[in-house]
């Protein structure tokens, strides 16, 4: 169950990090900028939510494996959404 709300919570997390790529109009370095305010941000989240609601749910394995996840995840997240930006920006200049 730990995994489902983990997932749930990523997914929540990548739509919010597309939504700000499609809807700003700032230039790639201010934009990779601003990522790297929100991305951090959300990791602390996910790890306060790892902390206090899954350890005192489903106990500190679980929440041990959840924040071994979000420690991985989160870095290839922001590898992810700068791929994502210079490829939808690449589209809109050329098409």
């Amino acid at each position: 169950m730990a995994n489902l709300v983990h997932i749930s919570y990523l997914l929540l997390a990548w739509g919010t990090i597309v939504l700000y790529l499609k809807r700003t109009q700032a230039n790639r370095f201010r934009t990779t900028l601003r990522l790297l305010q929100i991305i951090p941000a959300m990791f602390a989240l996910d790890l306060v939510l790892g902390f206090t609601l899954i350890d005192q749910f489903y106990g500190s394995h679980d929440s041990a494996s959840w924040m071994s996840k979000s420690v991985s995840i989160y870095p290839a997240l922001f590898v992810v959404a700068i791929w994502f930006m210079f490829r939808s920006r690449r589209l809109r200049k050329n098409g």
